[in-house]
């Protein structure tokens, strides 16, 4: 029977062999370029960019536009060849100390407005899973229209309502009390925060939550399990990937975050996003600028290196 195929096939014209050969390699094409763009956009738009951050963190800082140095160059007369490779940027950013102190302020509050974000995102997956299927995606798209509206208006509006005048205030004010400093200060900053990055925390929480069958908790009701009980012991240990998920998505953008500190933190407010900023533009200080966006960078990295083997331990054990 393979024989007679292969006999059909020798004696049909060579352009339809051809038109055969090449459609087979047209879907063998296809999912590989799907799996490539992801990788493509990685490097486009993550390792590219980062390379030259890298190697404007090596230069020598100067008067020139732009305001470095090239590692390699040639002298005033082409005849030879010169190398400017310095690490001082780094030394620099080691020995000040409002860089270090613009760092560590930038993690506490990372750490303290991931923390919040993930607790409140967990309290909002739970309650819309509580609901019948069909409102799901109702809730779950409340939950992203406001980034129907510029982002600046959204701080802006935060502004008006935590100022001394403003919304909160005024309330407080009719009952006797305040007026409560709300604006300029770390708390301003962190609820600032909260409330941007809350729908990031949100969603895969929800995936985590969703994917718990409900025949468990049944089942747990009938061994006697109280609802307290039943929390911790069940779900919370099966939302742990989503909720370590939603603290990353959280903590890795706040961490660099410039707008909201700016209009909310006000001048005190020293985050490592605006300490950056002020060098590349203000001090035009690319190479220290750069070197500090890599320190950022390498501590960042860190706890998603502690998580992701937090995750893989978990998964192995489980499965």
């Amino acid at each position: 029977m393979a024989h007679q195929t292969w006999q059909r096939a020798l004696r049909a014209p060579l352009w339809k062999r051809l038109q055969g050969v090449g459609q087979r390699h047209a879907r063998n094409l296809i999912p590989q370029t799907v799996l490539m763009l992801p990788l493509v956009w990685l490097v486009i738009l993550f390792l590219l960019p980062m390379l030259i951050i890298g190697y404007i963190s090596l230069t020598v800082p100067a008067s020139a536009i732009p305001p470095f140095l090239h590692i390699f160059g040639w002298d005033a007369d082409f005849f030879s060849l010169t190398i400017s490779l310095s690490f001082e940027s780094y030394f620099n950013v080691v020995d000040d100390p409002v860089f270090g102190f613009s760092v560590l302020n930038a993690l506490r509050i990372s750490l303290i407005t991931a923390s919040i974000t993930s607790v409140a995102g967990l309290a909002i997956a739970l309650s819309i899973n509580a609901l019948p299927k069909q409102w799901h995606l109702l809730f779950l798209g409340l939950m992203v229209l406001p980034f129907t509206v510029s982002f600046l208006v959204r701080v802006y509006a935060w502004i008006g309502i935590l100022r001394n005048t403003g919304l909160i205030n005024t309330v407080f004010g009719y009952m006797g009390l305040g007026p409560f400093d709300l604006i300029d200060n770390d708390r301003a900053m962190v609820i600032g925060l909260v409330y941007t990055y809350l729908p990031f925390a949100v969603f895969p929480i929800y995936v985590a939550v969703e994917r718990i069958p409900r025949e468990l908790y049944a089942a747990a009701r009938d061994l006697g399990a109280k609802p307290g009980r039943y929390f911790v012991s069940v779900v919370l240990p099966l939302c742990v990937p989503g909720l370590l998920a939603a603290w990353l998505l959280v903590f890795i953008p706040v961490s660099g975050d410039i707008v909201v500190p700016e209009l909310l933190g006000g001048t005190d407010a020293i985050m490592v996003g605006r300490t950056i900023w002020l060098t590349f533009f203000t001090s035009r200080d690319w190479p220290t600028a750069a070197a500090l966006s890599i320190v950022l960078l390498v501590v960042v990295i860190l706890p998603i290196l502690l998580v992701r083997n937090y995750i893989d331990k978990t998964m192995q054990f489980r499965y």
